[in-house]
């Protein structure tokens, strides 16, 4: 028997979609979704919003909202940052990135940026 990793099967209906980046609780949400017994949630989906909400029209949505500037310092020290810090990080953006035409840091800030409507940063 072949695998088919795009074979279709059986869905669960999801009960809530949290539409949230990440940095906005989502992790904490989800755990205290658990408790009255939503355990189908779905959480740090935003970019997949539209999708998900035609794919699930009956499940509940929480829309999260943050402080763009808080959110920001927290994605940076969280997620950029450590990723940005130490030789590897050093060897990825100033050497393989551009050898390789590529601008991954400066892009995926700027589609969060675009995402939240930010066209630039004080």
């Amino acid at each position: 028997m072949s695998f088919n990793p795009f074979a279709e099967s059986p869905t669960r209906p999801k009960q809530v979609i949290s539409l949230g980046f990440y940095r906005t609780g989502s992790h904490s949400l989800k755990k205290a979704l658990a408790i009255p017994g939503y355990r189908e949630a779905l959480t740090d989906v935003t970019p997949f919003a539209e999708p998900l909400l035609k794919a699930f029209p009956e499940a509940r949505v929480i829309l999260v909202n943050r402080d763009f500037e808080s959110w920001m310092k927290s994605f940076q020290e969280s997620l950029v940052l450590p990723a940005s810090e130490g030789f590897l990080a050093w060897l990825s953006g100033n050497v393989m990135e551009p050898f390789m035409g590529l601008q991954i840091t400066q892009t995926a800030c700027k589609m969060y940026m675009g995402l939240l409507g930010v066209f630039r940063m004080e």
